[in-house]
């Protein structure tokens, strides 16, 4: 394992412009996202947010415009 100082000289000296992180969603599914070199220092200590809507199959659903809901009679 590499140490933060390690990463980031290395990130340095070799030029790296992206970084790809990835992850696993809730459904076991790799996904990835970039950074910039710009941005490594600050994910090192605050993390990286992310826009879990935006990552399929994950949708917002309503009765109007999806499939999934459900009709309830009484």
């Amino acid at each position: 394992m590499y140490s933060k100082s390690e990463v980031l000289e290395f990130v340095k000296e070799e030029d790296v412009k992206f970084i790809k992180l990835a992850f696993v969603d809730v459904f076991g599914k790799q996904k990835n996202v970039s950074i910039t070199d710009n941005e490594l220092d600050r994910a090192f200590k605050t993390g990286v947010a992310i826009d879990a809507s935006a990552i399929s199959p994950v949708r917002v659903c309503t009765a109007e415009k999806c499939s999934c809901a459900v009709s309830v009679s009484v």
